[in-house]
């Protein structure tokens, strides 16, 4: 069998992998604080025949890892008090995980039934001592100022939401679609002191949606290409076979 053919096979294996995670963009454009994923391809190259002999088709393109997309999003007015975006470039907020602090530009909050300031799915998040933001009971509105400072019934009360940046945040790594974890790679964690955030708003992904939609298509064309190099390969081995065997 021909070797071209595996180089396509894993071209056309990587425009799958390609297509699922431009679909996966695509259908999270106008989800709150969604990071989508750029595949990051690498090539390898077999060296089967030998240290001192290469053959171009046995040079395979690979995707196995993804890195999340964090440039900002578009920032949509919403109206509600607890609505609170990030208008800055590489700026998180800071949330309290069962695995630990996890980092996300998701500003959808909500007062849990013990007080504390949380996301849609009971995540609580962190204000500047680190420690998950408490609103005092009794109070009968909560807001936020563009500072993230916690206004209670009116009055400042102190708190104020957790606003990091990274060293290297290229090497932040998603996990889920709203949150990021810090590993070692991405250098020192740096407190924002006094952070700029737009409130009554979301921060959504929808301006990119074209992006993602040419993704899809183009990764849907290449598929069928590859498709169809892969089947001249068959057609051409089964031709050589025939021959041989004087069919």
């Amino acid at each position: 069998m021909s070797s071209g053919i595996w180089a396509a096979a894993s071209g056309a294996i990587g425009q799958v992998n390609r297509l699922d995670t431009a679909a996966n963009n695509l259908a999270n454009v106008d989800t709150n604080g969604f990071m989508a994923d750029r595949l990051l391809f690498r090539r390898s190259l077999s060296s089967a025949m030998g240290p001192d002999r290469t053959d171009p088709s046995l040079e395979y393109s690979v995707s196995r890892t993804a890195q999340p997309d964090l440039r900002p999003g578009r920032i949509v007015p919403t109206g509600r008090d607890l609505d609170v975006a990030i208008p800055e470039d590489g700026k998180f907020f800071a949330v309290q995980t069962a695995a630990g602090t996890r980092y996300t530009r998701a500003g959808s909050l909500v007062v849990g039934s013990d007080g504390t300031l949380t996301g849609p799915g009971g995540t609580p998040y962190l204000g500047q001592n680190y420690q998950p933001i408490v609103i005092p009971q009794g109070t009968s509105r909560v807001t936020l100022n563009a500072n993230g400072e916690v206004v209670a019934d009116g009055i400042p009360n102190g708190q104020r939401l957790l606003v990091v940046e990274f060293q290297n945040p290229n090497a932040l790594r998603k996990e889920s679609g709203m949150t990021l974890m810090a590993p070692p790679e991405a250098g020192t964690i740096f407190q924002v002191g006094s952070p700029y955030l737009q409130v009554q708003a979301l921060e959504k992904s929808g301006d990119r949606a074209f992006e993602h939609m040419s993704a899809v298509v183009s990764a849907s064309r290449d598929f069928e290409v590859l498709s169809q190099v892969i089947q001249a390969f068959r057609d051409v081995e089964d031709s050589a076979a025939r021959d041989i065997s004087g069919g």
